[in-house]
């Protein structure tokens, strides 16, 4: 299965700093992250990929927004599963295998996330539909440890997934790449409700309307928990927050 890296051009150590923490130069490939700040939102408009407006959306959710758009037509050309990570991403050591693995025996799924941002909830029903069920975690702690959990070998269950912030790091059928990109664009207003905030938040992210997708009943999407990559969430250094 394909593995990328989105990444800017104009960000090159971060790329440089995901590759000393991984590895797998070889087996993850660059993917050059479309730069919100060159996008013209008038064309976009007129193209159909986001609505007159978007106030929520600064330049950076956009091209982040864009560069995931683009590996889900890369799914769809290639007609195979593949595997997204954004260049802050952390990965267990076994990551590839792993998640090699659990794709293959699991049947018919559309969208598998592999680490969402640690600094809210996670939200996926537990087995038989039995109930929602809502983690909160420890961000600090999750950093302090990153190192531990690369080494960590440990089985990674998979959950119906129903809420989770960030984009760390997912896999992506050519099924599921359809639906995203029907469910997803044109990028609009819209108000989606999280479980453990108990309110609604704007769309301002491509994490944001994908949860409203997670939802659906003709989604068969998924988290792995525990995770199997993790992602310390610096927003001083984020290229996507306004």
């Amino acid at each position: 299965m394909k593995c990328f890296v989105i990444s800017l051009n104009r960000t090159p150590e971060r790329l440089k700093r995901f590759y000393a923490l991984n590895g797998n130069r070889d087996r993850i490939e660059a993917f050059e992250a479309v730069d919100g700040r060159t996008m013209d939102r008038s064309s976009l408009v007129r193209e159909g990929v986001i609505e007159e407006g978007l106030p929520y959306y600064s330049d950076g959710a956009i091209g982040c927004a864009l560069s995931h758009k683009r590996l889900w037509e890369m799914a769809i050309e290639l007609d195979q599963p593949i595997t997204v990570l954004e260049d802050d991403a952390i990965l267990n050591h076994r990551f590839l295998e792993k998640t090699e693995e659990i794709c293959t025996r699991t049947e018919n799924w559309d969208y598998i996330q592999w680490g969402w941002n640690f600094d809210s909830f996670l939200t996926f029903m537990l087995p038989g539909d039995l109930s929602p069920c809502v983690a909160h975690f420890s961000q600090d702690d999750m950093r302090s440890n990153a190192r531990r959990f690369q080494d960590q070998t440990m089985e990674h269950p998979l959950y119906r997934i129903l809420a989770a912030f960030g984009t760390p790091a997912y896999s992506i059928s050519p099924t599921g790449a359809r639906k995203l990109l029907e469910w997803c664009f044109p990028l609009c207003e819209l108000n989606v409700y999280f479980w453990g905030l108990n309110r609604h938040l704007p769309n301002n992210g491509i994490d944001i309307v994908m949860n409203d997708f997670y939802r659906q009943p003709h989604a068969n999407a998924f988290v792995s928990f525990p995770p199997l990559a993790i992602t310390p969430n610096e927003h001083a250094g984020s290229t996507v927050s306004g």
